[in-house]
C-alpha cells in the first residue's frame, strides 16, 4: 500500500501489529480490566484479520474500507411515522396508503340502513363460543 492510501486513513498491518503487540505484552492502558485470556484470543483474531486485509489487493482494500465505513456509520436514530411508512412501502411490506380525507361533506349526508335480525356483534360472540 502506498503512502497516499495510508494517509487516507488505512494504517498498514505492521503498525497495527505493533500496537496490538504492545497491548498484548502488558503495556495496556491503565484502567482496562479485560481478562487476559479473552484479550489474547480477541487480539489473535484481530491480528489474523489485519494480516488478511494486508494481503488484499488495493481494490479489495478499498471495498473493505467502504464496507467498514458502512458498518460503522450510525443508523438514523428515530424515524417519523411517515418515514417509517415510506420505508415499509419501499420494501413491499405495505401498500401505499391513500392521503387522509380532507373533505368530509360527502360523508355528512349519509343515512343509516336498517338491519333486521340479530345484531352482528351477537353473532360474532355466539360463533366464538
Amino acid at each position: 500500500m502506498d503512502g497516499a492510501e495510508q494517509s487516507a486513513g488505512m494504517p498498514n498491518a505492521s503498525h497495527a501489529w505493533r500496537r496490538s503487540h504492545r497491548a498484548s505484552s502488558g503495556a495496556a492502558a491503565p484502567g482496562l480490566k479485560t481478562p487476559q485470556k479473552e484479550q489474547g484470543m480477541t487480539q489473535s483474531t484481530l491480528d489474523k484479520v489485519l494480516a488478511d486485509a494486508d494481503a488484499l489487493s488495493p481494490d479489495e482494500q478499498r471495498h473493505l474500507r467502504a464496507k467498514l465505513d458502512e458498518w460503522l456509520t450510525p443508523a438514523p436514530t428515530c424515524l417519523t411515522e411517515a418515514e417509517f411508512e415510506q420505508q415499509l412501502v419501499a420494501q413491499g411490506i405495505l401498500s401505499p396508503v391513500p392521503p387522509p380525507i380532507t373533505d368530509v361533506a360527502p360523508y355528512q349526508q349519509r343515512t343509516r340502513i336498517q338491519v333486521h335480525g340479530t345484531p352482528l356483534s351477537e353473532t360474532i360472540i355466539e360463533d366464538r363460543v
